[in-house]
């Protein structure tokens, strides 16, 4: 299965992981834009950002998930999949429609109890 991952942090790289070595494809990375850090400000890219460099899998950095061009680059790599974790961003219904299985989020928190910006260190 061809699958697009959409994802910025350092929570997901495990899930990520797993996915490269299952029998599906990773087609594409969708990540927050790069962003200032350290004492130089210098623009560092998100894990996710550096897990597909290491991987050779095509990266779009992105402010906006749901701009056309990006459902049009989505659109073709033929996603069957998308698969969302810790990503920072809504994501519209036409970007989900890019994939014919739709979208699974995997999310951190054990809703309803914990929930917000931090469910894993209030549990």
């Amino acid at each position: 299965m061809n699958i697009a991952y959409l994802g910025s942090g350092q929570f997901g790289l495990s899930c990520l992981d797993a996915l490269a070595h299952s029998n599906n494809k990773i087609v594409i990375a969708v990540t927050q834009p790069a962003q200032p850090a350290g004492r130089g400000r210098k623009p560092t890219p998100t894990p996710v950002a550096g897990w597909a460099a290491e991987h050779s899998v095509p990266v779009i950095e992105t402010a906006d998930v749901n701009a056309p061009e990006i459902a049009d680059r989505l659109n073709k790599c033929r996603p069957d999949l998308i698969v969302i974790i810790a990503f920072g961003q809504k994501i519209s219904n036409q970007v989900v429609a890019v994939a014919p299985k739709g979208a699974i989020n995997v999310h951190a928190s054990l809703l309803p109890k914990y929930r917000g910006a931090a469910p894993i260190n209030w549990r």
